[in-house]
């Protein structure tokens, strides 16, 4: 009897353990698909409490010199500009996307995959096209339309009519997909827009040396097709170049006028002494971009070093992680009395900052203007003049 209530008490006491442990799971999942469920509706709350209510971006490009080209200016850029949390286990949302426009952004990034036959925004970072690591996704064409009314027709803003920079890193091999980004854009850009009555969409063979204020009121379109490495790189390729978009891009980012790099990349490129010469030598008439390293969080990296004191063009960040980075790029260089930089900060409320004469030796823009009005050498890209009589930059930090 002692053995059969001993045996009974035995399997009770493992059935209760079980059971108990399958109920403490069951609340897990239940906790954790909760969170996730509820997940955007909070990334986006948390974005409206951190961002800069009060921002006004300032006019820029206006106070340029007119010899002022693409390649001697900074550009604020918006890394996956409708992630709204992470990269992986998240949620792409228009609340991220309307935010970039509060901070003054006018290079915004996009990463694009076809789901369903149609081009969509979302994020992975895979180097797949049949792969994504977000929830959820946004239309290519609904989204485009929210970067009309909030970067160009938005008249909270002060800096609407300034370039606009929209970069697409496509992960499609279908031409199909190349060609249904261009209808939305030339309907809602182009020359098939329904409202308005000009062309927004500006094409040149030559972006790097484009005068910045022939840009005001343009759109200009940058696109990657993103298959470098893979087995159908060159399908990737043939599709794009043959597609309708390639004949509105002004800048293909697998050419050698600009290419996307990562914050690694670029770092493996300075000496012990942090100097970028070499690099800046062979880069300066590029248009290049540089973006955080591939990883699922979405925590900034220190820009000054891998992106200012390399002259890169499109310093690209995380604009829903409100970091000490993000705050630096928003802050306004210090300047003394006399108008000289003494401590390099960000680009502050502009989306567009004049690099210094030689990227990494002089933090005195007022000087590059000088430079720029007494230049009868308009053919000449000052940073490449001047970087080629061998002067050494030193780190800016």
């Amino acid at each position: 009897m002692n053995n059969d209530y001993k045996d009974f008490f035995n399997v009770n006491s493992q059935n209760l353990i079980m059971s108990i442990v399958i109920i403490i799971i069951i609340i897990i999942i239940l906790v954790y698909s909760s969170n996730q469920t509820t997940l955007q509706t909070k990334n986006c709350e948390k974005i409206k409490t951190t961002f800069m209510k009060d921002y006004l971006p300032a006019t820029s490009v206006l106070a340029f010199p007119n010899r002022t080209r693409m390649t001697d200016v900074y550009i604020k850029t918006a890394y996956n500009c409708c992630c709204s949390g992470k990269f992986k286990n998240d949620y792409v949302d228009i609340c991220a996307l309307q935010n970039c426009a509060r901070y003054g952004v006018r290079a915004l990034d996009f990463q694009v995959f076809k789901l369903n036959g149609k081009p969509i925004i979302a994020a992975s970072t895979v180097n797949e096209i049949k792969y994504k690591e977000i929830y959820n996704y946004l239309y290519f064409n609904d989204t485009m339309l929210e970067v009309y009314n909030s970067f160009i027709t938005n008249t909270t803003l002060t800096n609407s009519t300034e370039p606009l920079f929209l970069i697409f890193r496509v992960y499609s091999k279908a031409k199909d997909t190349y060609d249904q980004m261009f209808t939305s854009l030339n309907n809602i850009f182009g020359s098939g827009q329904q409202s308005g009555n000009s062309n927004m969409i500006y094409i040149t063979s030559d972006l790097p040396n484009t005068k910045i204020k022939t840009l005001m009121n343009k759109v200009i379109i940058l696109v990657e097709y993103s298959c470098i490495g893979k087995s159908y790189e060159t399908e990737c390729e043939t599709s794009f170049k043959n597609s309708s978009l390639s004949k509105i891009t002004s800048l293909n980012l697998n050419g050698l006028s600009g290419k996307v790099y990562r914050e690694s990349e670029i770092l493996l490129n300075k000496n012990s002494l942090n100097d970028f010469t070499v690099w800046f030598t062979q880069h300066s008439s590029e248009l290049n971009i540089i973006y955080p390293n591939t990883q699922t969080n979405s925590h900034n990296y220190d820009f000054t070093l891998s992106g200012l004191n390399t002259g890169t063009s499109f310093i690209g960040l995380n604009f829903q992680t409100n970091d000490t980075n993000l705050t630096r790029l928003n802050t306004a260089d210090v300047v003394d009395t006399n108008g000289k930089v003494t401590i390099v900060k960000g680009l502050g409320n502009k989306a567009f900052k004049l690099k210094p004469l030689v990227v990494g030796v002089t933090n005195d823009t007022s000087e590059l203007i000088t430079d720029f009005k007494n230049n009868v050498n308009s053919g000449n890209n000052i940073l490449k003049r001047l970087a080629n009589i061998n002067m050494t930059p030193p780190s800016i930090i």
